[in-house]
């Protein structure tokens, strides 16, 4: 789940962001094969739209504001598979606008039932007042991948370091910063010249008395 989430978040805004949005569909099929109804470039635009809302909590700086995207998300996701639900719905009037009158009984058979079930989606829909309480869903596997993102979202940080190319990550510690140890590199040597920079003189003289010191032993020991 921790990897999904960052392989997730991470997905670049490139021109192969649809290429790559479909190898994640492929390698979590557990996760995405419930969205596989949305009809044209539903699914990946489903996907980007939950990275967006992932990288918005990575980068909320409150409790708060992450649990207010954890919300969000499984939001969103219950919104995507309710519209799997309708795509019967179009299916079936693009079916009935071709078919032959032998056909049209079958069809509208067809169309009846898919549209009882959107119907009874768009009526839970619009209950938005509370008057009715809908249970909760079943458990899935998005909902395991939401409770680990709750489990970790304290954790979750955006690399300091501005070139890296997979920024969001899981610190292993409340103070790091960074995603790696390559990641820090720049910074820890930008920060030793800084410092340079600020005691340059100071240590400079240090230097000359210590090689001061040296050279006058190194005479006493001649002497001797």
């Amino acid at each position: 789940m921790e990897v999904l989430l960052q392989r997730w978040v991470n997905l670049p805004d490139s021109p192969d962001l649809e290429s790559r949005a479909e190898v994640l569909v492929k390698e979590y099929p557990e996760i995405f094969e419930e969205l596989r109804p949305l009809a044209g470039d539903g699914i990946f635009k489903s996907v980007v739209g939950i990275r967006d809302h992932l990288r918005a909590l990575w980068n909320a700086p409150t409790d708060r504001e992450r649990e207010w995207y954890c919300f969000r998300l499984r939001q969103l996701y219950a919104q995507h598979l309710a519209a799997t639900k309708t795509q019967g719905v179009v299916a079936a009037l693009k079916k009935m606008r071709n078919a032959s009158l032998a056909q049209l009984e079958a069809h509208q058979r067809a169309f009846h039932r898919e549209f009882e079930l959107a119907a009874t989606t768009i009526f839970r829909e619009i209950r938005f007042w509370g008057i009715h309480v809908d249970a909760a869903p079943p458990p899935n596997h998005f909902d395991r991948l939401i409770y680990t993102l709750q489990r970790l979202g304290p954790l979750a940080r955006h690399c300091e370091n501005v070139n890296c190319p997979r920024p969001y990550f899981f610190a292993s510690r409340s103070s790091q910063r960074f995603c790696s140890n390559a990641c820090a590199v720049p910074a820890q040597r930008e920060a030793k010249l800084r410092w340079w920079g600020r005691h340059r003189d100071e240590q400079l003289k240090k230097r000359r008395r210590r090689a001061q010191g040296s050279t006058q032993q190194n005479k006493q020991r001649r002497k001797t």
